[in-house]
C-alpha cells in the first residue's frame, strides 16, 4: 500500500513537472524546471530529457530556434508499444495553452477537418486531436495509436 500511494505521489509530481516547460522558454528555463541538465543534445539546437512516467520511460525533446527560445516541444515513450498516460498528455497541453484561454482563434478541428498554420493547408488525420491557434503561433497535435506523441510547435518550426 505504501509502494503505491509513493508511486502516485511520484506519477504527480512528475506530471507537474512535464507541465512546467512551454512554447518560447529557453534551455536554462526548461533545465530549472526540469530540475536536471538534458541527457543529451544531439545539436546546439536541440535537447532531450528522459524520464520515468506512469507508462515507463518518456522523451522530452526540444528544439530551439536563433534566439535560444523552443520552437517545438515533444513528449513521447521511450520504447515502442507504449502509450501516453492522460495525465501526462493533459498537462502538457494546459501547460501550452494556459496564455491561449480567452483566444478567440483558438480552434479545435475534428479528424478530416481541415486548418491552416504557418501558411500551411493541414488535416486532422483520425488519430489526431489538434489545438491550433495561427493568429498566436501555436499548433498542438497529439498523435494517438501505436506511436503517440503531443506535440506542440511555432510556426518557425516547420520548414
Amino acid at each position: 500500500m505504501k509502494i503505491r500511494l509513493l508511486l502516485a505521489a511520484l506519477c504527480a509530481l512528475l506530471s507537474a513537472s512535464t507541465a512546467s516547460a512551454v512554447l518560447g522558454a529557453t534551455l536554462a528555463e526548461i533545465t530549472k524546471h526540469r530540475s536536471k541538465k538534458p541527457d543529451s543534445q544531439p545539436g546546439k539546437d536541440r535537447a532531450v530529457w528522459m524520464f520515468e512516467g506512469n507508462d515507463g520511460l518518456l522523451l522530452y525533446a526540444v528544439k530551439f530556434g536563433d534566439d535560444g527560445r523552443s520552437i517545438y516541444e515533444q513528449l513521447k515513450p521511450g520504447q515502442l508499444g507504449r502509450t501516453l498516460h492522460p495525465d501526462f498528455v493533459n498537462d502538457f497541453i494546459q501547460a501550452q495553452t494556459a496564455h491561449l484561454k480567452d483566444s478567440p482563434t483558438l480552434l479545435e478541428p475534428k479528424p478530416g477537418e481541415a486548418y491552416r498554420f504557418a501558411g500551411k493547408d493541414l488535416v486532422v488525420a483520425k488519430n489526431e486531436y489538434v489545438l491550433v491557434d495561427a493568429a498566436n503561433g501555436v499548433l498542438i497535435v497529439w498523435v494517438r495509436g501505436s506511436l503517440p506523441s503531443i506535440t506542440a510547435i511555432t510556426p518557425a518550426a516547420l520548414p
